[in-house]
């Protein structure tokens, strides 16, 4: 019997998907406390900034100044992450004249692009088992 639970044991260590783990991302500095927080998460530059593209989403609800996420079975490889707070619930990024956000935003590595969002590199991440990543919203309604 031993051996038969040893070699189901083995099997199943050679069919589940290797180097799979949890992405646990903490999006920090929401204000105002209430809406619901869209992250996205990319794994490669072709599809970067494209939602319906991203490998990864969840939209999840407000309800701190911090909240944490977790994203199961991700696999390793390279990584970039983009965030935002839609505060009025239409389920899209509020931007005003020349395309600056309303609505707070972030993305991994805490990057930031000079005429919109980060190029790829700069927020991708390598991703190789359990990991956090934090992501510090920028808000810029009142700028």
């Amino acid at each position: 019997m031993k051996l038969i639970i040893s070699i189901l044991l083995l099997l199943f260590h050679f069919i589940l998907p290797q180097g799979a783990g949890e992405l646990t991302i903490k999006v920090s500095n929401i204000d105002p406390i209430k809406g619901e927080v869209y992250i996205a998460v990319y794994n490669n530059s072709k599809d970067y900034m494209d939602i319906d593209a991203a490998a990864f989403r969840k939209i999840v609800p407000v309800t701190a100044e911090t909240e944490t996420i977790v994203i199961g079975g991700i696999q390793e490889g390279e990584y970039a992450i983009a965030v935002f707070q839609d505060i009025n619930g239409n389920g899209e990024l509020d931007t005003r004249g020349a395309g600056i956000p309303k609505e707070p935003f972030g993305f991994s590595n805490d990057a930031r692009g000079k005429f919109g969002p980060p190029k790829y590199k700069k927020a991708q991440f390598s991703f190789s088992g359990n990991m956090e990543i934090n992501i510090k919203l920028v808000n810029n309604a009142n700028k």
